[in-house]
C-alpha cells in the first residue's frame, strides 16, 4: 500500500527514541505514562524541503494516526515541523 499525502500533509514514521525501563514502584494496571510534548518522526514521502528518511521534531499532539487496510498511517501537517535532526 502506498500513501500519497496531499494539501500540506506529510506521511511519517514514529521514531522510538525512549527506552522502556522496568518500574521499581508498583503502579495500577490502568496507569498510562504521560506522552512527551514533542516527538521525533521520520519523513516517509519526499517534499520540497525534506527528503525521505529525514528526522524532524513535531508536537506530539498533532500526529494523526489513521488505520488504512489494517495498517497504521501517521500524518502531520508540514507547517508543524519545528526542526530537522541531523
Amino acid at each position: 500500500m502506498r500513501i500519497i499525502p496531499r494539501n500540506n500533509w506529510v506521511h511519517v514514521d514514529l521514531e522510538n527514541v525512549e527506552a522502556e525501563c522496568e518500574s521499581l514502584v508498583l503502579l495500577p494496571e490502568d496507569y498510562k505514562k504521560n506522552e512527551p510534548h514533542y516527538s521525533v518522526v521520520r519523513i516517509k514521502f519526499p517534499l520540497a524541503e525534506y527528503s525521505v528518511g529525514d528526522m524532524v521534531i513535531v508536537p506530539t499532539h498533532i500526529i494523526q494516526d489513521i488505520e488504512v487496510k489494517g495498517e497504521m498511517v501517521h500524518l502531520i501537517q508540514s507547517n508543524h515541523i519545528m526542526a530537522i535532526v541531523q
